[in-house]
């Protein structure tokens, strides 16, 4: 009988990580979304110089910054902001950057 429950127990519990994972994204999705039509300089005033610069052909670049966090520094943030030819932020992108966004992990 302890079995059945416990098989019952596996959805609510997948479904309740499943938006706390989904909820603390968009926190870093929204962080992110204000800067969208700002200029890439208020970035780089608070994130510091970018770790990488790629220029486009459309004369924009792609501006991004790694963070490493875990317990060791074995996992690595990257925000990436696409800029047009004026430095003005068009897009945005993260990779692994913790349940929170912040880099620091959960």
């Amino acid at each position: 009988m302890a079995v059945l429950g416990d098989r019952a127990m596996i959805k609510p519990v997948v479904l309740v990580l499943a938006i706390f994972l989904a909820s603390c994204s968009t926190s870093l999705d929204q962080k992110l979304k204000k800067s969208a039509g700002s200029s890439i300089d208020e970035v780089i005033k608070s994130r510091g110089d970018p770790d990488e610069v790629t220029p486009l052909r459309n004369g924009g670049n792609i501006y991004g910054w790694e963070q490493r966090w875990g317990a060791s520094g074995e996992n690595i943030c990257t925000v990436r902001f696409t800029c047009d030819s004026s430095g003005i932020i068009r897009s945005y992108s993260y990779l692994n950057c913790g349940l929170d966004g912040s880099g620091q992990g959960p």
